[in-house]
């Protein structure tokens, strides 16, 4: 696919597990690095929407990272993973 970047937001705040998403380039400009953001952005191969907000790296005020912030929405994604396999 063209025009597409891959996200990989931590599950929560003191997980190390992450999520792998492939969202557009419109999605990604959504994305701030170095200051407080929230936004949504789809997930192109299932089409979910996944709210995030960033967090801190390893400084405390960068927020280069992200986290998801919807727990029901990862027990979804979650349960929908253990019916297919």
């Amino acid at each position: 696919m063209k025009n597409t970047n891959i996200c990989t937001p931590k599950t929560s705040i003191n997980s190390d597990e992450r999520l792998k998403l492939l969202i557009s380039d419109a999605d990604a400009l959504k994305i701030k690095r170095g200051v407080k953001w929230k936004a949504t952005v789809t997930d192109l191969v299932t089409g979910i929407d996944y709210p995030l907000q960033g967090c801190a790296c390893s400084m405390a005020t960068c927020f280069c990272d992200a986290v998801v912030v919807n727990k029901k929405l990862l027990k979804f994604i979650k349960k929908l993973g253990e019916a297919v396999a």
